[in-house]
């Protein structure tokens, strides 16, 4: 099987975005990678923007930020709080105004409101919010990666980017703008900086199952084959979603060459009763094992 069938199937079981960062083959793509390309695409970009920092609002009678006095400010973020979680305009922006009328520069507050308004798709709004919420803390690292969601919803990729480096500029270890960061280049298959990205957050924190998935077909893609092998088998054994053990499918057949692992996967596979597509990319590598067998 050629290099280029099997990095291209290990490109889009990560989910790459048509306009990618690195050089191309230029092989004709098989029939599996281009019925793989688009729904990744488009779950790999959903993957990227879910990372944002609430300021923590409190959830007992200690008081949880700068300049918060305890007592009735206390209350005041509960009763935000449990608006928030409702989701409800009237009842937020009730409880936002107790709040601003108090201190209209409350940090925390401002954050709340404008992060309520990026749950509701009202990204404009939202962008204004934080601006007023940096003309109190200019060096604020949840600021800067809140910011950075709000551009990539409004597709400004490289402004989200230098955003998120902001946030960990003024704090190396914020997990959120790792996270979102490391999502974008694996988005846009900078293999090398996912990789870094993902080793250290591996070190700070837990990987979620997606994290692993891009974080061990990078390593594939750069030639660390053991070490993607280790995560991916680390991972197999926690419940793994079907994109994860898709990945893990493509990476036995294409790179190791482990044809009985891979039958155990397409059989999880099967088991978890992948969607349509899904099901008819494991054909596809079904087909191609038979094959394989008959040599």
């Amino acid at each position: 099987m050629m290099r280029a069938f099997t990095l291209c199937c290990l490109l889009l079981a990560l989910g790459c975005s048509s306009v990618p960062k690195v050089e191309e083959k230029k092989n004709k793509p098989s029939e599996a990678s281009q019925k793989t390309s688009e729904s990744k695409n488009k779950q790999s970009n959903e993957k990227v923007e879910k990372e944002n920092t609430p300021l923590d609002l409190g959830s007992d009678e200690k008081s949880e930020g700068e300049g918060v006095a305890g007592g009735e400010k206390t209350s005041n973020y509960r009763a935000l709080k449990k608006a928030l979680n409702e989701s409800k305009d009237s009842e937020v922006l009730s409880e936002v105004s107790k709040i601003l009328a108090e201190n209209k520069k409350d940090l925390k507050t401002l954050n709340a409101l404008a992060m309520h308004h990026y749950s509701k798709g009202r990204f404009g709004i939202a962008k204004t919010i934080l601006k007023r919420a940096f003309e109190t803390e200019s060096e604020s690292s949840i600021l800067y990666n809140n910011l950075g969601l709000i551009l990539l919803k409004e597709n400004k990729v490289k402004e989200a980017i230098v955003s998120f480096e902001k946030s960990l500029v003024i704090e190396k270890d914020n997990l959120p703008s790792l996270r979102n960061l490391a999502g974008i280049y694996a988005y846009y298959r900078d293999y090398k900086r996912t990789a870094e990205i993902y080793e250290k957050l591996s070190v700070k924190s837990s990987l979620r199952n997606d994290e692993a998935n891009n974080f061990a077909v990078s390593l594939s893609y750069l030639g660390q084959l053991e070490k993607a092998s280790k995560i991916f088998e680390r991972f197999y054994k926690k419940d793994p979603s079907v994109d994860f053990l898709f990945s893990y499918l493509v990476f036995l057949v294409y790179q190791k060459k482990n044809y009985k692992e891979a039958s155990e996967v397409i059989r999880k596979i099967e088991i978890k009763k992948a969607n349509k597509e899904y099901s008819q990319r494991v054909s596809l590598i079904k087909n191609f094992l038979s094959k394989q067998r008959l040599k």
